[in-house]
């Protein structure tokens, strides 16, 4: 049985208002009046809406002034409900989702309509969206742009909102990375690193843009591993720094654990506990769960950034790659890198630009440290007479999910199967929403 060591948790947290369109991965809200057509740009807006729904979601959110608003997390179905809403046409078939328990219908209603009970396009007391309707219909149809409470044709006036985030990405273990939209890759240079850039991110004290920087370092472990050993995150000019053992600083400064602490107007808090270590700054804007979550386990550091909102990151750079596509795209903002070892290089710090956010230099300052390809084979060999073996791994690891063999890597490579209990790169459990009910508050059709 693996035991279970002490944790220490870091939250910080940035609170402003509430979920509005256009703020998350991607979000469709709009107001609708009992017995009126919608304006033609709403039928746009939905367009546009269902055209974004590209690459990884983790959870769906539906609610509107007359219903609760819903949270359904899991990934698998998540994607597959974007998915469905992006390819549909006003000719497809309708197709039949199911996320955290809900199933949803997708298809043609002349425009494309998401049904939380019913496969039809019709009139009943079932709950459904289709802001395209009227549109098609005219006015003797104007009330048929569907309804979240009661009937779903000259339904009241109602605000309705559907609303998709991602998981997000971040880095940790021996270095592992996990892009915007999921992707996973290796980087085992040695040296300071931009994991995050989003200069549009405000201070807690309402000043916009002031910035949220990410730097990782990537040491050297056991001369032949790696593994993100330090963590700082700055926020306009605060810069908050967790190392080994939990020790963490504000601007220079040793923190002491289970204080409440300030970081460019936000609160810092942490805590021991006797469950899974990790360490947790949580940014939350504009009405959605925005975090980031920083974890450090017998010296190894995970660093998650959770719930991304457009608003905040979409102009983020670094080793996450591009915000819309997961595309690992260069310091220029032109090239692509295709090679993890020239997207690693390029994304080194440089001060000038990324400025130094750590209190102790970087030992490689100047170049990352690459594996040479005799230190490559070492590596490997050293894997394979690990004191672990690959079984062992993979039965403590299983609760990573599709991240197991970046867990397998971790434990085998440190010797220490508790190395599993850190858990993946925004990880599920990190996540802290839940499915609370269904959309289905009023009768199904006949």
């Amino acid at each position: 049985m693996i035991s279970v060591t002490s944790k220490t948790v870091f939250a910080l947290l940035l609170v402003a208002g509430q979920l509005s369109h256009g703020a998350a991965g991607a979000v469709f809200s709009e107001s609708f009046v009992c017995n009126a057509q919608p304006t033609a740009s709403v039928c746009t807006n939905w367009d546009n809406f269902r055209a974004a729904l590209t690459g990884d979601f983790d959870r769906v959110e539906c609610g509107g002034s007359l219903v609760s608003t819903v949270v359904l997390s899991g990934a698998v179905g998540a994607a597959a409900l974007a998915r469905a809403l992006n390819t549909a046409t006003a000719v497809s078939p309708h197709t039949t989702v199911t996320v955290a328990g809900q199933q949803m219908t997708v298809g043609p209603c002349d425009g494309v309509e998401i049904n939380f009970a019913s496969a039809g396009c019709g009139c009943g007391a079932w709950q459904n969206m289709r802001p395209c309707k009227s549109a098609a219909y005219g006015a003797s149809y104007s009330y048929n742009w569907g309804g979240l409470a009661g009937t779903n044709c000259n339904a009241p006036d109602q605000t309705m909102t559907l609303a998709f985030y991602r998981a997000g990405g971040g880095a940790g273990g021996d270095p592992h990375f996990k892009t915007w939209h999921g992707a996973q890759y290796d980087f085992h240079g040695h040296c300071d690193l931009v994991l995050l850039n989003a200069p549009h991110v405000a201070d807690g004290h309402g000043n916009a843009n002031k910035g949220l920087s990410i730097h990782i370092r990537s040491s050297p472990y056991k001369t032949f591993f790696s593994f993100v050993s330090d963590v700082a995150i700055r926020i306009g000019e605060d810069i908050l720094e967790v190392g080994n053992q939990g020790k963490h600083y504000i601007n220079g400064v040793l923190q002491t654990v289970g204080a409440t602490e300030d970081l460019a107007g936000y609160k810092v808090t942490s805590s021991k506990s006797t469950k899974k270590p990790r360490h947790v700054c949580k940014t939350r804007l504009a009405g959605c769960k925005e975090e980031t979550d920083t974890r450090e386990f017998k010296d190894w550091i995970t660093v998650s950034v959770l719930h991304a909102t457009q608003s905040n990151f979409g102009a983020s750079v670094g080793l996450m790659g591009r915000f819309e596509d997961g595309a690992m795209v260069g310091r220029d903002n032109v090239a692509i890198h295709t090679d993890n070892n020239e997207c690693g290089q390029d994304w080194q710090v440089q001060g000038s630009t990324d400025g130094f956010l750590f209190r102790v230099p970087s030992p490689y300052p100047k170049h990352c440290q690459l594996p040479s390809l005799t230190n490559k084979k070492i590596r490997l060999r050293r894997l394979e007479e690990s004191i672990i073996s690959k079984e062992e791994a993979m039965q403590a690891c299983s609760h990573w999910g599709s991240d197991i063999m970046d867990c397998v890597l971790d434990v085998r490579a440190s010797g220490d199967l508790e190395v599993a209990l850190n858990g993946p790169i925004a990880s599920p459990e990190d996540m802290v929403v839940s499915f609370t009910n269904t959309i289905s508050n009023s009768s199904s059709p006949s």
